[in-house]
């Protein structure tokens, strides 16, 4: 699958993630939330890695191979409660220009995320992390075929599968990701009605300053 065009990168980061749910449910991931708040509309191409283990240094490769501009999805479902990305991994991605994080599971050092102005994704909050040791059981399995193949998830009944490549949009309500066909079918629709709120919005908050 080719990747995500700049140009439609660009045209949606200009909206929001609640104009497209006012079209689609489609294309929704369920549970994931910012880890601080976010100031605006992040979008960008779609990487994934899928953590077969305790062992993450499946992540560090992929950060090594995202370019910039790319969102980085982490399932570590397996690790259950223990955190696989925290403030270190954080600094990582911003060096390496990637454009936001989606963690399907725990992320750890949540204040200096914040003070980061970093926008991570997560499906909760633990002090429970990985380390070197756990990391080291496993060193010699081969983690390379985790990089870059389907995300299967489902979260209180929305199921959704997370490709390579895909248009992922991100804000302070949750998370959209959708194909480049469907992106571009959604686009012209969806500009408009994001217009058109945005018109009411600031129309309304002018005759009230």
């Amino acid at each position: 699958m080719a990747r995500i065009s700049q140009e439609l990168i660009d045209a949606y980061q200009t909206i929001s993630t609640s104009t497209i749910g006012h079209l689609i449910g489609e294309g929704y991931v369920a549970g994931l939330r910012p880890i601080a708040p976010c100031q605006k509309v992040y979008a960008g191409n779609l990487v994934t890695v899928i953590l077969k283990n305790e062992n993450t240094q499946a992540i560090r490769q992929a950060l090594l191979n995202c370019q910039s501009g790319d969102v980085l999805c982490i399932d570590a479902r397996v690790l259950n409660h223990r955190a696989c990305w925290g403030a270190l991994r954080t600094c990582i991605a911003m060096y390496h220009g990637v454009s936001a994080v989606m963690v399907l599971g725990r992320v750890t050092d949540s204040r200096a995320i914040e003070q980061l102005g970093f926008p991570v994704f997560g499906l909760g909050i633990s002090p429970l992390t990985t380390s070197a040791t756990l990391d080291n059981a496993n060193n010699n399995e081969d983690n390379t075929a985790s990089l870059y193949q389907p995300i299967h998830y489902s979260h209180e009944g929305y199921a959704i599968t997370l490709n390579n490549n895909s248009l992922v949009v991100l804000d302070n309500d949750g998370v959209f990701v959708l194909s480049s066909s469907q992106a571009m079918l959604l686009k012209n629709e969806l500009q408009s009605k994001q217009q058109q709120d945005d018109e009411k919005f600031s129309n309304f908050m002018g005759e009230f300053t």
